[in-house]
């Protein structure tokens, strides 16, 4: 998928697998392994990608209202991949 959007300059708004079960959803995960499971994920899958120009923005969490782990999210995605806006 991101090869033939990089080939036919197809631009991705790159949404991350976080979500909520609702609108805000403020309950923190169950513990702190749960959080640094999802910041290694999260780590992985921008080392996976950010190699692709057509990448242009990443969404890290869209549903998640301002909860810690939205917020400590960034910091991964920032840390790995510079180029490219966070939302």
């Amino acid at each position: 998928f991101y090869d033939a959007c990089d080939e036919l300059g197809v631009m991705i708004y790159h949404d991350m697998m976080l979500s909520s079960s609702g609108m805000d959803n403020p309950t923190p995960p169950p513990s702190s392994l749960h959080l640094q499971t999802l910041l290694d994920e999260v780590t992985y899958q921008i080392r996976r990608i950010s190699a692709h120009p057509s990448i242009i923005i990443y969404d890290s969490c869209n549903e998640c209202g301002v909860m810690p782990v939205w917020q400590q999210v960034f910091v991964p995605i920032v840390h790995e991949d510079i180029s490219r806006i966070v939302w």
